[in-house]
């Protein structure tokens, strides 16, 4: 992995997307240009700030393990925090990882939580797949009232060998639950985000149970949970570097859900588990699970409407059903 250094023209504090996959957040950092964590099953990105005719020749040059960090943004992020006059919560960690391998050489997810939390009024939902936040939980100590501890979970631990394939620089499955431990027993706040399980392999209605109780053992705020994203090539690039390590059972769940029908049944079954296992083991009021209608076919829709539970529709429902007999 190349790690580059470039000076972004944001990567100050700035307002989330409508359409964003969070939860009562308001803002986010510009944290980072291209993380270092390489996952495969996440769309590539093209970082919006080096977006430009002039920088085309550098992002050609690009590998998706490469990383672009930018070492000031928490300067500015710092300037940000003490002169907006509107605060609330911000999510560090949703688009850059600032504890992935390229982000820890500069200690960028302490100084983005120092630059945020020295301001009154400002809180902090993290989002991260590395165990390195560790290291910055004596900081999170400080102002633990404002500071949210969050983990992203690919697999439960019993599945957790193929995702570490797809996830070549992140902290494993197990070694992240670890780390939300760890934070647990310092007394801290902290949340779950489930993200992409894989779809035949650990996306049972067991396998969330394993985690939804490690959530509910850890006494987590919220369960965030999303399915696979279907844009870009991230379908096709996981399938074709799990078949060539020798999955083939989790290759075949990726070929499952390349048409619209298959994803949206995998979708609605994956939302469905997650009900069912936060009724069961913890709190169904603690669920939010991210899906967007758009993407779902007409029939999934009316299962989820009628009993949408910790549902959160991107964009909004397309319209509520009731039954009356």
């Amino acid at each position: 992995m190349v790690t580059y250094c470039r000076k972004s023209k944001g990567g100050g504090i700035t307002l989330l997307p409508a359409d964003s996959e969070t939860w009562l957040v308001q803002y986010e950092i510009g944290a980072g240009l291209k993380c270092g964590n390489c996952s495969r099953y996440h769309p590539a990105r093209i970082p919006r700030t080096l977006n430009e005719a002039g920088e085309a020749a550098f992002l050609g040059t690009l590998g998706r393990n490469d990383a672009i960090v930018d070492p000031e943004a928490p300067q500015r992020v710092a300037r940000d925090a003490a002169e907006l006059r509107r605060r609330g919560q911000v999510i560090l960690g949703r688009c850059f990882d600032p504890w992935c391998p390229a982000g820890q050489k500069y200690h960028l997810g302490g100084r983005f939580m120092e630059a945020i939390l020295d301001q009154d009024d400002w809180s902090l939902q993290i989002r991260t797949k590395n165990t390195a936040i560790v290291d910055d939980y004596d900081i999170a100590s400080k102002y633990r009232h404002r500071v949210s501890i969050g983990m992203v979970f690919t697999a439960p631990a019993s599945r957790a060998a193929a995702m570490t394939l797809l996830e070549p620089h992140a902290s494993s499955n197990p070694e992240r639950m670890g780390a939300l431990w760890q934070a647990h027993d310092l007394g801290l706040t902290t949340h779950a985000f489930v993200d992409s399980l894989l779809p035949r392999t650990s996306d049972s209605e067991s396998h969330i149970d394993e985690l939804v109780g490690f959530a509910a053992e850890c006494g987590a705020e919220m369960i965030l949970a999303r399915p696979i994203s279907v844009r870009g090539l991230a379908l096709r690039r996981m399938q074709k570097a799990l078949a060539k390590a020798g999955y083939a059972r989790e290759a075949a769940g990726i070929e499952s859900i390349k048409t619209r029908e298959g994803w949206s049944r995998y979708a609605t079954e994956m939302a469905l588990n997650f009900q069912r296992s936060c009724l069961k083991l913890y709190e169904i009021g603690r669920l939010r699970f991210f899906l967007r209608p758009s993407q779902l076919v007409e029939e999934d829709i009316w299962r989820l409407e009628m009993n949408d539970h910790g549902i959160h529709w991107i964009g909004g429902r397309r319209r509520r059903y009731v039954e009356v007999r």
